[in-house]
């Protein structure tokens, strides 16, 4: 490609418009992550290259913060509370369940604030986003081990939320960007695989640290000392730095999303937050359930959640492939029903049931994962890419929020865990069918959705 203009960002090959034939006028990622002319060739598998590692270590740190708050949900409740020899839930878990509901809901309503957070990578770049979110969210969460009452560590760890949740959003989007069609379900399976390992070390260790639920916030220090020498591996993706140069100089809106782009945008937050209304509250109790209700140990849930990992593991490759060889409305669709059906049965009232229901629940929402991201970050352009991605956050924390307080509210009035996660769950499964309204994206080049000419 000859006649490029514009200068290369962080080592690219420059790019701009070519005087070449017409197909030719811009590079797309595909040419940045397999042409031989390019000096990316020698990072073999084409997606697993340090930029992606990096954005791995920061998912893993995610899942420490954000998991350290559901691993010691029990522990907090506990600590500020009054837990007593009576039969209701209020006597066994410390506090009523309407109260850890509405504290819970508020810590997960505070990832609505990711949402400008997300529109700021579309902006200022996904490297800045994604740093200084990661510190800000691990500093704050580090900071609940010094709470003095319940409400105190909902206020700081609702603090840490939207930070986290921002980091989270941008890791995909920057991993969807980093690779090319093929490897693409792969590096998103990869980074959401990294959050899960995180969730499932300090889960491990929570139940090795002294101190309770203190202990278990403070693992969130050693991610956070680890930034200053993770951060020189992240970096904006090549396909991001050419949308820069090719966008127009149009006002800044945080949130704004073009017109065409809308209603795919709806569909797809509607799923989301579905989703949500049913894990929210599905995976958050899961500790208060199995510890407070059931009767397991500290050890069995922490082996529990061990076992999550291989399961997990395998979701996301089974996803990834259903995903790039059926499509991922198909692979999304069918494994958003499983999930539903599966956490309703981990709440049947026995640890058999709490066992067999979780692992299928992780199995298939691990399997859910790739291929809903996937769909996401090839259904927008580049330069709206990570604010869709807020969108779909942002339903996601309204869905838990949802979830999460009408859980508990229900729970009180039906009399139990079961009868609430059936009541929620059987609605979500349905609304599996709303993949149908959703244009399938397989096989899409991430600059082919880049509908912004060149000024």
């Amino acid at each position: 490609m000859a006649g490029l203009s514009g200068a290369g960002r962080e080592g690219y090959p420059p790019i701009g418009p070519s005087r070449g034939p017409p197909e030719d006028r811009w590079r797309t990622v595909e040419d940045v992550t397999f042409s031989p002319a390019l000096p990316h060739r020698h990072l073999k598998p084409a997606w697993l290259t340090p930029a992606v590692w990096a954005l791995a270590w920061l998912s893993f740190a995610s899942g420490v913060a954000q998991f350290g708050v559901v691993t010691v949900v029990g522990d907090v409740a506990a600590a500020f509370g009054n837990v007593t020899s009576g039969d209701d839930m209020a006597a066994q878990i410390g506090l009523t369940a309407t109260t850890l509901s509405l504290g819970l809901a508020f810590i997960r309503g505070s990832s609505i604030l990711a949402l400008p957070a997300t529109a700021f990578a579309d902006r200022f770049g996904r490297r800045r986003t994604l740093l200084v979110c990661t510190v800000v969210g691990l500093v704050a969460t580090v900071a609940t081990s010094i709470s003095w009452d319940f409400w105190v560590f909902v206020l700081l760890a609702g603090l840490a939320r939207p930070f986290l949740t921002t980091v989270n959003s941008v890791t995909a989007v920057a991993a969807a960007e980093e690779t090319g069609t093929v490897g693409r379900s792969a590096a998103i399976a990869f980074v959401g695989a990294s959050y899960g390992f995180g969730a499932g070390v300090v889960s491990v260790t929570r139940g090795l640290l002294p101190g309770g639920f203190r202990g278990v916030m403070l693992i969130s220090l050693v991610p956070l000392l680890t930034i200053p020498v993770m951060q020189r591996w992240v970096r904006d993706p090549y396909v991001f730095g050419a949308s820069q140069q090719r966008r127009r100089p149009l006002r800044f809106i945080p949130g704004a999303v073009p017109t065409e782009y809308r209603t795919r945008l709806v569909l797809l937050s509607l799923i989301a937050g579905a989703v949500a209304v049913l894990s929210g509250p599905g995976f958050t109790y899961l500790f208060v359930f199995g510890e407070r209700m059931v009767g397991a140990s500290e050890s069995q849930m922490s082996l529990l959640i061990l076992a999550a990992g291989p399961v997990g593991l395998l979701g996301l490759v089974v996803g990834r492939w259903v995903s790039d060889h059926l499509g991922r409305r198909t692979a999304a669709g069918f494994t958003m029903g499983a999930a539903a059906v599966f956490t309703a049965l981990t709440y049947r009232g026995s640890f058999t049931f709490l066992i067999a229901g979780y692992l299928f629940a992780i199995l298939a929402s691990s399997a859910f994962g790739p291929a809903l991201a996937s769909l996401v970050a090839e259904s927008f352009p580049t330069r709206v890419r990570s604010t869709a991605t807020g969108w779909t956050a942002a339903a996601g924390t309204v869905g838990a929020v949802g979830g999460l307080a009408l859980f508990g509210v229900l729970a009180d009035q039906l009399g139990g865990f079961e009868p609430a996660m059936i009541a929620l769950a059987a609605p979500v499964a349905l609304t599996s069918l709303l993949f149908l309204l959703v244009p399938e994206t397989l096989g899409t080049d991430l600059d082919a959705v880049t509908a912004e000419p060149a000024p």
